[in-house]
């Protein structure tokens, strides 16, 4: 019987993809990653939680297929939560893989979150300042009407 696992090669840390391609992928990535429920840090790598919804299977399982193929040096385990429940994406590695994870995934995800929040704290402070905002009257809703 044949051996099928693979021989131990050296990971390369780099995405194989490059310039339009690489732009086009982040602008799949960063969506999908921003939307995890969840994160936590595993002790090679992090875990990302997302609904268990038929269509987030799809998504999660695209990515992974994706993902592999540009990024062979992950390691993907996917958990599906019994009675529908969430599904849990596993990246894992090297620790130079959760590295690479944190600083180029995980740090432009928390600077997006926080410009994210500072911006809604911005406008927070500008209705604040403006003071509360009445609801409209029937006559404004019936178009001058009463």
């Amino acid at each position: 019987m044949p051996d099928t696992q693979q021989e131990a090669q050296p990971l390369v840390l780099a995405c194989a993809l490059t310039g339009d391609d690489l732009a086009a992928r982040g602008e799949v990535v960063r969506p999908l990653i921003a939307s995890h429920q969840k994160l936590q840090e595993l002790e090679d790598g992090y875990a990302f939680q997302f609904p268990g919804e038929p269509e987030w299977i799809h998504r999660v399982v695209s990515f992974v297929a994706e993902e592999r193929a540009c990024c062979p040096f992950f390691t993907f385990e996917l958990h599906y939560e019994p009675n529908l429940g969430p599904i849990w994406l596993r990246l894992r590695g090297s620790a130079e893989i959760k590295a690479l994870l944190r600083d180029q995934w995980l740090t432009q995800l928390w600077a997006s979150e926080l410009e994210c929040s500072r911006v809604t704290q911005d406008q927070e402070q500008t209705v604040k300042s403006v003071g509360r905002v009445a609801r409209p009257t029937q006559k404004v809703l019936n178009g001058g009407q009463d």
